[in-house]
């Protein structure tokens, strides 16, 4: 059974009103009293934020810039095989996409041969630590043999790419695309813990995209040059057959 409230009680709070702020000279009064406690936190928290910043890695960020063409080029003066639209958003974030594909970055991570490096999650050939694992496992499997008659199983071979997708996944986790305001300009920036890796690999990647553009332009040229030259061997074969046929009609007409 609950009790019911007293209302004498509630009216003697309601006139009571609101507690009485502290006032401002009461509370710095209190500070300076304190002023050694509050000196001392201050200076704790100030080392513990250096400390904690001492111990954080280097990162330094390298960046190089595309910029994207306006124009389509022209193919052997007749035709454009490339359509000359301007470079509007959807258009900079599809080159953008380009460069963060897979295709792109492992042709990178090959060229720089990334999958021996430790810092890109590199194979059992790269890394001190996983040739001192390969080293502890390969002695304790020769210790069982000889001690215990155990015969351990062959290691089954890892597949060939993974270490390529491992430094590629890394690659892009360092890797930050970003259009430079509203220009055709795009910006590739890495990060890293070496100054000297983060430009090598912003170099790297926008001159990989660069040698990418100008491959595609080149296939398309050598389509079109390939089906001109059809197109010409067509028309010429014409030609021949309609000259034939004209010289027998004048021969038919000369007989007659």
């Amino acid at each position: 059974m609950t009790a019911a409230p007293d209302p004498r009680a509630f009216e003697a709070a309601m006139a009571a009103g609101p507690p009485a702020p502290v006032a401002a000279a009461e509370l710095l009064s209190v500070l300076w009293r304190r002023k050694g406690l509050v000196l001392l936190g201050g200076l704790l928290g100030l080392s513990l934020a250096a400390a904690a910043l001492a111990r954080l890695p280097d990162r330094w960020t390298a960046q190089a810039e595309v910029l994207l063409e306006a124009r389509a080029p022209m193919v052997v003066d007749l035709a454009q095989v490339l359509p000359a639209a301007p470079y509007d958003a959807q258009a900079v974030q599809s080159e953008m996409r380009l460069i963060l594909s897979q295709q792109l970055l492992a042709r990178v991570a090959r060229k720089l041969r990334l999958a021996e490096d430790p810092a890109f999650g590199g194979s059992a050939e790269g890394g001190r630590l996983a040739r001192l694992t390969d080293r502890a496992k390969a002695f304790a499997a020769s210790l069982a043999e000889r001690h215990l008659g155990w015969t351990p199983p062959a290691p089954r071979p890892a597949p060939p790419d993974l270490a390529e997708r491992r430094a590629v996944r890394e690659l892009r986790r360092s890797l930050d695309v970003k259009q430079q305001d509203l220009s055709r300009v795009i910006a590739v920036r890495v990060t890293s813990g070496d100054p000297a890796m983060s430009a090598l690999l912003a170099n790297a990647v926008a001159d990989q995209y660069i040698v990418d553009q100008l491959e595609a332009k080149f296939d398309a040229t050598e389509r079109a040059a390939r089906w001109l030259e059809e197109r010409l061997t067509d028309i010429s074969g014409r030609l021949e057959a309609a000259e034939a046929a004209a010289e027998a009609q004048r021969a038919r007409l000369a007989a007659a």
